[in-house]
């Protein structure tokens, strides 16, 4: 016989898996759960579930993997079947040895808004275009997901992602999913990847290398206690108030300006530093001495904000492609004001004033003029090349519901759309005109106007029937 469950049972069941799910919606170690189990019973000693719950590490594992985990996948596949559209993302990354591949399903829900869930997490064997897609491929039908329904493909800006910047070659991932599916579908690389690589392509024209100046300063002093020591001497004597270097990698887009900020504020202490010692890095003792490379660091600090700045907005994961495409286009605008205007930064500028008019430093000064009009000049040949491939989503640019709504404009996203093969009747026109009318009535409210694009579609399908 099976013994029924008694309401205290279940009280007992819900408690496991609510801290089951508490671990994994915090990012939490499972190791915590041995420890939380037994000090919840001795917190709460006139608690039966307390006393009953036994949700160590094991037991949670085995509820996330068979329980939450089928449920979660369900809950999507029920949540896609209600849409007409979605469109996965896949990255690679390195853990321990193991190669990690997720596969991820966007998707828009009335009434959830913008989607973003993690369908499969896998160790593959490589990372070729065709063990990808058939990863991919393989994943959604296992899940049933239709595949009639997938239109965009997104990922890293590689050849074996896209076949390069021009989505050009037969041995890339959207090739192959463009012939399994029979069909043409959106691609879209990592619009953050790109002003990434802006960044790092256009500071190539400058005469010094500041990210492996900053890795080599950092590298002096980060495990030496007697450096700092003495640094922080040469900070007391400079009146400086003496902090720690940041530390900055590679792989860490978002570290190298903090680390730059931090080397300019000690900037004279540092210079002073080395230049008293014994064996100081070459590459070092030539930057810091040569007058003209405060200046350098302090332009590269202005550039790398504003890229920075563009870059977070765009690592949001509610953002629309019509606010990406935004973006860079203010960014190419900006760079564009900047170089006519020649704009330096108001402490480059500062610095820039110092120096100009010494003799000795003309060719040096020279040299930095033509190193700003190139740098200028790259990051926007890179920026308008890499994003060529999202001005085809303009089409879509009255979306964003900012402005009253022009027939016009809806009427070029329609003829797209069906020469993607996407069927829309002439209905459209009055859910148009209703949409037009909604928007009309909001673009007065505060709230309204500080709505991102999803929220603004959420809001409008919770507040009609359409």
């Amino acid at each position: 016989m099976v013994k029924e469950n008694t309401p205290e049972d279940i009280l007992v069941c819900a408690a496991e898996l609510t801290t089951a799910y508490k671990i994994v919606n915090h990012h939490q170690s499972f190791n915590s759960l041995d420890c939380n189990t037994k000090l919840n019973s001795k917190l709460y000693p006139d608690s039966k579930i307390a006393a009953k719950q036994s949700t160590a590490r094991t037991k949670a594992t085995a509820i996330i993997k068979n329980i939450w985990a089928p449920h979660s996948l369900q809950t999507i596949k029920e949540e896609i079947e209600q849409v007409p559209f979605y469109g996965v993302l896949t990255d690679a990354s390195n853990h321990n040895g193991e190669k990690l591949f997720p596969l991820i399903i966007q998707y828009f829900s009335e009434t959830k808004g913008m989607q973003l869930k993690l369908i499969k997490l896998n160790s593959l064997e490589n990372e070729t275009s065709e063990t990808i897609v058939k990863f991919s491929i393989s994943t959604l039908n296992n899940l049933n997901i239709s595949l009639h329904k997938l239109i965009a493909y997104s990922a890293d800006n590689t050849n074996t992602n896209f076949g390069g910047r021009d989505r050009h070659g037969t041995n890339n991932v959207y090739f192959k999913l463009q012939s399994i599916l029979s069909k043409d579908i959106e691609s879209v690389g990592c619009p953050a990847h790109i002003l990434h690589n802006t960044a790092s392509t256009s500071a190539d024209v400058l005469s010094i290398d500041v990210e492996s100046i900053v890795l080599k300063i950092n590298k002096y002093f980060s495990i030496f206690t007697v450096r700092n020591e003495r640094l922080n001497s040469f900070c007391e004597e400079a009146d400086v108030h003496y902090v720690n270097l940041q530390s900055h990698s590679r792989t860490r887009w978002l570290s190298l300006l903090p680390a730059i900020e931090r080397i300019l504020q000690l900037w004279e202490p540092l210079k002073n530093f080395f230049l008293e010692e014994t064996r100081p890095p070459k590459a070092i003792i030539d930057f810091s001495t040569i007058r003209c490379h405060k200046f350098i660091f302090c332009f590269y600090i202005v550039k790398h904000f504003y890229l920075r700045n563009k870059s977070k907005k765009i690592e949001k994961s509610d953002i629309t492609i019509i606010e990406v495409k935004k973006i860079i286009n203010d960014l190419e605008q900006t760079l564009s004001e900047h170089a006519e205007a020649n704009f330096l930064g108001i402490k480059t500028k500062i610095e820039y004033n110092k120096i100009k008019d010494d003799a000795q430093l003309f060719v040096s000064i020279k040299l930095f003029d033509e190193e700003v009009d190139n740098y200028y000049k790259t990051a926007r040949e890179y920026l308008q090349q890499w994003s060529n491939p999202l001005i085809k989503f303009e089409v879509f640019s009255w979306m964003d519901l900012t402005s009253s709504l022009q027939w016009q404009d809806v009427e070029k996203t329609i003829t797209y759309l069906k020469e993607k093969g996407i069927d829309i009747t002439d209905s459209c026109f009055e859910e148009i005109l209703y949409l037009k009318n909604f928007v009309d009535k909001q673009k007065f409210d505060e709230d309204w106007n500080k709505k991102n694009i999803h929220d603004k579609w959420l809001h409008f399908f919770q507040k009609t029937d359409i």
